[in-house]
């Protein structure tokens, strides 16, 4: 066991892992062993057990090299109870977990003289535990598991030493200790056994370095703070500071960076972000660099945080830049072999599109830089280029001034001359790039020559080699990259030969064949791939669910009870009460089919109170089911689109529903009336039609028919037939065009067709509201009414034909047409057009229940097998005519009964006044639970029944 006087004395690192973890769990000890941890170190490996079932804070040694943070197991007051044993358990499987997986590292580490302890902390904060580790060791580096990444800020704030935090297996981001300061022009490397590297700056060890060492490189004062994160893009940015404010984040100006040509640089801390602030002394120099920099926006132009202006004092916050810039990055050979040359391909793309932002598109006019090199390129996270240093920029116009001073430095010089200054620095910069060698320093290296001068006659003569960095390796897919810069840059630095260049040409030149020909064809395919697939994804619309309501059992309107009570009230005179009983008999509605509880009052309370009430009771309770078995936010739906034909109060239902579930107050809502049985479809095609303007939006559809104030009092009988036939019923359905709904949908519309036979007068009159001769209001329903439906089916099926059917039966179809017309002979007279078998396009039919003969009819008509519209008559059966929310209780049954399987396609039909025929296709995409709860869960297993011809009471 290693004594803690052992521990402190020597060097160590700590690792960090998560205990609940298996997974990689050994990646954090790997990396350290091979990157970190020197000879005679000691390497403390705490594993922290977070959730041990939620339970109270407890800590507990175990390990290789045993030793212990706490001696005894804790249990703290106001914590739910913990289990001595299962916490005891859990450890013990820890224990023997991590001595396992340890082991070849401690045999590793013996060779090598190093310590290995390891501790195990149970339910405390990892950062805590961290922390207090820290303190009592020598420590030199924390690495952090993959799964500890949200401590490192907390952790990083409050130690000294280097904070590694894994990526992956071999990856890991490093957090530098705060080193003492340097002079920041100081060019010198030193490389050791360990990496002080940038911030959050990603290394592939495997590809990049030596497998056992890490190298230092110190480019630059570190500053202090927890939190590296920009905040020049933050919306708050840049603004005034006051004086107080910048004392504060200074410490009163405590640490300057350096001082040079009437400007010196602090560093300070603001919201936990290290930033530097530049002190003036030239008033003129001020007010030009902030009148520039805080109009440019750009992602690789260092902007500012904020600027103070009192009294004597000119300020401006910035950024710090972490990384240093782009000189002091190329004279340190750790640090240039970290910028491959893809990497300075970028950069060099960066700066030159900054550049153009610069010279044509600012919108104030043109900005030339007028000290572009890469001494003033700075590097953010990942090394990206970011242009700073605008204390010589100038704006090419007169009239842009900040407090009466103008920027415009040269107004009498033509602006292509101006900007070319820009271009050829920028030609330097890449070769700077190319060769490894800042130009500043490159004179003191070749006796005198310029960079320029000497790298010149090299790119005329194409001798690259002669001019690329030796210190990186050339690859063949690099060296033409190292091509596009390096014809770029002759092309700048012979810009004042003939015509001005500009730097969009020059951009062009850089970004030429930036991918090799064949990945340039998989890549197009690959987009245009994407594109026609979004495309194509953005007209979907899926139905994510729906949920039909289920009436409770009281409000059953059982024969025998619907009998008495129409013998009960003084309504109806005998003949109005037989005809209503012999075509409820005959209708093949059952016994378990319910109504509004108004519908039970004598007389029938018709009011618009009573129907309000069925309304609110059916839908909301439909769209509360939805809602919550899918955890939906009423705020999240889009669209909301309702119909129930005979019932319209004011507020409308969607109102009632908006009032309800609190939705948004610009959804896009919808109620659609007298459109009969049919308006559930007409109410899908609406929110088609809407999802196809709306991207990424859900819709709500809501179909009901308020029966109770619906109640016919006449004794006109083609009037009294909708009282035998229609019964309470409603639902809540779904829709989303979002791809990401596309995996949890269960069905896919894939056709709406829509027939409507309004033109013709007896279409028109089939169904029709009116009042009778003694003024009551009712729906008649006329004699014609079937052969109305059967002349509008026939429409909307040749138009629905050609989307749905194989090619076999479309052209058994049009031959039987050829045959009828030009053979004219008797027999094809007498059998008429051959019917397509529509099996062969659909798994499953939903025809709308509106009665016994209306699916009698559609089961000859389409020649469908009792099995093929069981659907329909037992929803007719248990739930009656429920109107245009019929198609869904029969959709339901199908499900129940575990019939619809992936992949397979539903027809909806349904019927309406007007007349209108409406047919919805459905593809299902998903695999269904037939014991999902639905309307029919409780008694789906006593169906399918026998209905018989007439009903016994």
């Amino acid at each position: 066991m290693v004594s803690q006087t052992d521990s402190v004395a020597r060097e160590s690192v700590i690792v960090v892992m998560d205990a609940n973890r298996n997974k990689g769990m050994v990646d954090a000890v790997d990396w350290a062993l091979k990157h970190v941890v020197r000879p005679k170190d000691a390497v403390i490996v705490v594993g922290v057990l977070r959730d041990i079932g939620k339970k109270t804070p407890s800590c507990f040694p175990m390990g290789i090299s045993i030793s212990g943070i706490w001696e005894k197991l804790e249990f703290s007051s106001g914590h739910a109870e913990v289990d001595p044993r299962e916490l005891g358990e859990e450890i013990e499987r820890v224990r023997e977990q991590y001595q396992a997986n340890l082991q070849p590292f401690y045999r590793q580490c013996k060779r090598n003289e190093v310590k290995l302890e390891v501790k195990l902390a149970a339910g405390l904060c990892p950062g805590e535990v961290t922390l207090k580790e820290a303190q009592n060791s020598n420590v030199r580096w924390i690495v952090l598991d993959s799964h500890l990444k949200k401590h490192k800020m907390i952790i990083y704030g409050h130690v000294s030493c280097n904070v590694a935090v894994m990526k992956g297996k071999d990856v890991a981001t490093l957090m530098p200790s705060r080193a003492p300061k340097t002079d920041p022009s100081a060019a010198r490397c030193e490389q050791g056994d360990d990496r002080t590297g940038p911030n959050d700056q990603t290394f592939n060890d495997q590809k990049n370095r030596d497998p056992n060492t890490v190298e230092e490189g110190d480019l630059t004062p570190l500053p202090q703070g927890s939190c590296w994160y920009s905040l020049q893009w933050s919306a708050d940015f840049p603004r005034e500071f006051s004086l107080s404010e910048i004392e504060v984040i200074t410490n009163d100006f405590a640490d300057m960076l350096t001082e040079e040509e009437n400007l010196k640089l602090y560093e300070g801390l603001f919201q936990n972000t290290p930033v530097v602030v530049t002190s003036f002394e030239d008033d003129e120099r001020f007010w030009s660099i902030l009148t520039i920099l805080s109009r440019v926006r750009h992602r690789n132009i260092r902007n500012i945080i904020g600027y103070c202006c009192t009294g004597t004092n000119r300020l401006i916050i910035s950024d710090y830049p972490f990384l240093g810039n782009v000189e002091l990055n190329l004279l340190c050979d750790a640090s240039a072999c970290n910028l491959p040359w893809r990497a300075r391909w970028c950069n060099a793309i960066e700066i030159a599109s900054s550049l153009r932002y610069l010279h044509e598109e600012c919108p104030d006019g043109p900005i030339v830089h007028h000290s572009l090199s890469s001494e003033s390129i700075a590097y953010s996270d990942g090394y990206t280029a970011m242009l700073c240093n605008f204390k010589s920029a100038k704006w090419l116009k007169d009239d842009v001034s900040c407090n009466g001073i103008s920027t415009a430095k040269y107004p009498n010089l033509e602006e292509e001359k101006c900007l070319s200054v820009d271009v050829y620095g920028y030609g330097v910069f890449l070769v700077e790039l190319i060769t490894g060698k800042p130009a500043k320093c490159f004179p003191h290296e070749s006796g005198g020559q310029s960079l320029t001068d000497w790298a010149l006659p090299l790119l005329e003569s194409g001798a690259l080699t002669q001019l690329m960095d030796p210190r990186l390796k050339d690859k063949d897919d690099d060296s033409k990259v190292v091509q596009y810069m390096a014809r770029a840059a002759l092309l700048c630095l012979k810009n004042d030969q003939g015509r001005m260049i500009s730097i969009s040409e020059v951009l062009a030149v850089v970004r030429a064949d930036q991918i090799p020909f064949d990945i340039f064809l998989i890549s197009s395919a690959f987009i245009i791939t994407v594109l026609l697939y979004t495309t194509r994804s953005v007209n979907c619309v899926y139905l994510m669910d729906f949920a039909c309501y289920r009436p409770p059992d009281s409000l059953r309107a059982v024969i025998a009870t619907f009998t008495e009570y129409l013998q009960t009230t003084d309504i109806f005179d005998r003949e109005s009460i037989d005809f209503q009983v012999r075509v409820l008999e005959r209708a093949g509605v059952g016994n378990e089919s319910c109504v509004p509880p108004a519908a039970f009052e004598i007389p029938c309370n018709t009011s618009m109170r009573e129907g309000r009430l069925e309304v609110e009771e059916v839908l909301f309770t439909a769209v509360k089911d939805l809602l919550t078995k899918h955890k939906i936010n009423p705020k999240s739906i889009d669209i909301l689109i309702s119909n129930c034909s005979l019932f319209n109060p004011i507020p409308s239902i969607t109102t009632m529903v908006m009032n309800k579930f609190g939705f948004r107050s610009d959804i896009k809502s919808f109620h659609l009336s007298g459109m009969g049985c049919s308006a559930g479809i007409l109410s899908i095609s609406l929110a088609k039609d809407l999802l196809k303007v709306h991207k990424n939006s859900l819709a709500l559809v809501l179909s009901t028919e308020a029966t109770g104030p619906s109640v016919y009092e006449g004794k006109n009988k083609s009037m009294l037939v909708t009282n035998t036939l229609f019964r309470m019923g409603g639902v809540a359905i779904l829709l989303s065009n979002r791809k990401q709904d596309r995996n949890k949908a269960k069905y896919k519309l894939q056709h709406i067709v829509r027939t409507h036979m309004g033109f013709d007068d007896q279409s028109y009159n089939s169904v029709f509201q009116q009042t009778d001769e003694e003024g009551f209001k009712g729906v008649s329903l006329s004699r014609a009414l079937l052969h109305v439906a059967a002349k509008a089916l026939k429409t909307n099926m040749l138009e629905l034909g050609p989307l749905v059917l194989p090619y076999s039966e479309q052209l058994k179809y049009g031959w039987s047409v050829i045959k009828k017309k030009i053979i004219r002979s008797a027999d094809d007279q007498e059998k008429g057009s051959y019917v397509p078998n529509f099996k062969t396009a659909f798994e499953h039919f939903c025809i709308h229940a509106g009665g016994r003969a209306v699916i009698d009819a559609m089961e000859d008509n389409l020649r469908l097998q009792k099995e093929d519209i069981e659907a329909s008559r037992m929803t007719l059966y248990r739930f009656g005519n429920t109107s245009s929310s019929s198609l869904w209780y029969e959709l339901c049954y199908l499900e129940a009964k575990g019939k619809v399987k992936k992949g397979d396609r539903v027809w909806q039909l349904a019927f309406g006044s007007g007349f209108k025929t409406n047919s919805a296709v459905w593809k299902c995409i998903s695999d269904l639970d037939p014991n999902e709860t639905n309307a029919w869960s409780d008694r789906i297993h006593r169906y399918p029944v026998d209905v018989p011809n007439i009903l016994e009471h």
